[in-house]
């Protein structure tokens, strides 16, 4: 475990040098988890007790719009292939269940910052992020983990480096597509435009919102060759 965090912190200070001042400064100005929005601190609140009453849950996602809209839709997509519409708040509650909804509530917390991008990349990187997140879920499952929405949440946001560098840096956005499609790799083209890549963008960006370690390391170490990974000790 010291060996791991001294790697993980020699790694920290070399994301922190590589991302120039300009770019941390725009990463400061994304917030989300810390502090969340009212309504979803309170609904974190409300589904961390066991105890706790769906019908006084579903109350609380109807005050807000935008949340309610994506339960509804979420619950109807082909990703839960559930049998019958979902057309009430209090429905998706129940087919969902308390676990999926801390989920998919944290999820729609951190995407809110990112929802005026362009639809068909949104898109994109919502379907990507779920699906990474899924097979995340049931990784942790399968290895007998406790910490289910942690693995779903780090799954969720390992790449939001790249949603990063398409909403806030446009101009090396467009820069990076040209070298990926003229047959540059893409990290080579993040750090060769920005000075850094969207692994060290996207760790930096989740430790300023202090999420959980393993979460900021599934976006750092990511692109680490595996048996780099396989010798590190006690890796989160």
């Amino acid at each position: 475990e010291r060996s791991l965090e001294g790697e993980v912190e020699r790694r920290r200070m070399e994301t922190h040098i590589r991302v120039t001042r300009s770019i941390r400064e725009v990463l400061k100005r994304i917030t989300v988890v810390a502090p969340m929005p009212g309504t979803v601190a309170r609904l974190m609140e409300m589904l961390g007790d066991p105890d706790v009453n769906l019908d006084e849950v579903a109350k609380v996602i109807a005050l807000d719009v935008g949340l309610t809209a994506m339960l509804i839709r979420l619950s109807n997509s082909a990703f839960y292939g559930l049998k019958s519409q979902v057309t009430t708040v209090s429905k998706a509650v129940t087919v969902l269940g308390t676990k999926k909804l801390r989920q998919l509530i944290l999820s729609a917390a951190v995407m809110d910052n990112f929802k005026n991008m362009p639809q068909d990349r949104f898109s994109h990187f919502w379907e990507q992020s779920m699906r990474t997140a899924q097979w995340c879920k049931e990784l942790s499952q399968f290895a007998g983990k406790s910490e289910v929405d942690e693995f779903f949440l780090a799954g969720f946001l390992h790449n939001i480096g790249e949603l990063v560098i398409h909403q806030h840096f446009p101009m090396e956005a467009r820069q990076i597509e040209d070298m990926i499609k003229s047959g540059y790799p893409q990290l080579a083209s993040e750090v060769k435009a920005l000075g850094c890549d969207h692994a060290d963008i996207g760790s930096y960006l989740l430790s300023l919102w202090q999420l959980p370690p393993a979460v900021i390391q599934a976006s750092m170490l990511q692109h680490h060759p595996r048996l780099h990974l396989q010798q590190m000790s006690g890796i989160t």
